[in-house]
C-alpha cells in the first residue's frame, strides 16, 4: 500500500496519522540506503580489481579481513557476538566442524558427510552426480 492511500486512510480515521508518518520516513530511509549503495556499486565497478596480495602470508590476510572497513560482508556479525556471545560462539564452532568435517544439518535429513572433496554435482540424498551441460 503506497504513503498515499495511507494518508487517505489517515484522513478518513482508518489509519492512525503517527503510522503514515512511520512508514513515509521508513521508506525514505530505505530509499536512501539503496542510492548509497548504487553510488557505491558504481565506485567499486570502475575500480580495478585488486584480488591477489602476494606478499601476504595466512596472518597478514587474515589481520586485512578483520581490520578493513570496506567491503563490509554481513555487516550485523560482529554486533551479534557483542549482544549474543554464548550463539556467536555455538556458529563459529559449527562453522570450524564443517570446515573440519565436511558433514553439516541438510534440509532437515539429519547431518550429511560430503567427503574430503567435496563433489558439487552430487545430489546428496540420492547420490546422483549430475551431468555439467
Amino acid at each position: 500500500m503506497g504513503v498515499i492511500q495511507k494518508l487517505k486512510r489517515a484522513v478518513r480515521g482508518e489509519v492512525d496519522p503517527k503510522t503514515v508518518l512511520l512508514e513515509a520516513h521508513r521508506r525514505t530511509q530505505v530509499a536512501q540506503h539503496a542510492r548509497r549503495e548504487r553510488n557505491n556499486l558504481e565506485r567499486l565497478n570502475t575500480e580495478m580489481p585488486q584480488l591477489r596480495q602476494p606478499d601476504l602470508n595466512s596472518d597478514a590476510l587474515l589481520a586485512h579481513f578483520q581490520t578493513r572497513s570496506e567491503p563490509r560482508f554481513f555487516s550485523g556479525f560482529s554486533e551479534l557476538s557483542q549482544h549474543f556471545p554464548q550463539q556467536n560462539e555455538q556458529l563459529l564452532q559449527s562453522a570450524r566442524q564443517i570446515v573440519k568435517t565436511h558433514s553439516w544439518p541438510l534440509l532437515g535429513f539429519g547431518v550429511r558427510e560430503f567427503g574430503q572433496e567435496i563433489e558439487w554435482r552430487r545430489d546428496p540424498l540420492s547420490g546422483y552426480l549430475w551431468p555439467l551441460d
